[in-house]
């Protein structure tokens, strides 16, 4: 029924139908449709940009960041986060250095080694944006308004001490599975919670996918349903 939707006019509908397609089936054609998403400068490009890191195979995703770093740095950057890769670490580190894209980078180090910049003292003093540049985005500005300033050294520090080894996709520190992504749906911060639940969506198909958005009571009644699900029936 969604399909037919990948080339209606309207974007809002033409987008959630390549997401839905995407999400539960990944198919090709609605991949491809977020991927035009992602570099189209509209209100979806981020959420286009992170399901597609987490349906492209590992090879794809890095040749599609490399693609994109020179023009879309920030979406490279999320879907660096969203792939989970820790190889790409010390390149989202590099990106710190460029004050836009810092705090955005710093998120998405935190959402592949789990590391809270402000608990572990990781994060720094704030830096100045030119807010008059070309390519000044105050939509992006204002949605990094509430991430911690990363401090470069130290989390570079911090980074080298900890080992996160290459061949896993790794979502707040741990390789992803069913059990990190239930763990995480419990207990982690609302950004993270999205991203276990599109994990764990992707992962077992046949689940609904859980709404970090609903009421907490809503919420709550899921989360009880989705943990006995996983028991095993004797």
């Amino acid at each position: 029924r969604c399909r037919p939707f990948l080339s209606a006019e309207d974007n809002a509908v033409r987008f959630q139908a390549a997401w839905t397609l995407a999400l539960r089936q990944g198919d090709p054609a609605a991949v491809r449709a977020l991927q035009g998403f992602a570099t189209s400068r509209s209100r979806y490009a981020s959420t286009a940009a992170q399901l597609v890191a987490r349906r492209l195979p590992h090879d794809e995703v890095n040749a599609w960041i490399e693609m994109l770093a020179p023009s879309h740095p920030r979406i490279a950057i999320q879907i660096a986060g969203a792939a989970g890769d820790p190889g790409r670490l010390p390149w989202l580190v590099e990106q710190m250095m460029t004050p836009d894209l810092a705090r955005v980078a710093g998120e998405a180090v935190s959402m592949i080694t789990g590391c809270d910049l402000a608990y572990l003292d990781l994060d720094g003093d704030p830096q100045s944006i030119d807010d008059e540049a070309e390519g000044f985005d105050p939509i992006a500005a204002q949605a990094d308004s509430q991430l911690p300033w990363p401090d470069r050294l130290k989390l570079s520090s911090w980074l080298k001490g900890h080992s996160f080894p290459a061949g896993n996709r790794f979502l707040s520190g741990k390789p992803i599975d069913i059990a990190q992504s239930i763990e995480l749906l419990s207990s982690g911060y609302q950004r993270q919670r999205g991203s276990a639940a599109i994990e764990l969506a992707l992962l077992q198909p046949s689940v609904c996918l859980f709404n970090v958005e609903a009421p907490a009571g809503v919420q709550k009644t899921a989360f009880s349903a989705l943990v006995q699900a996983q028991k095993p029936v004797n």
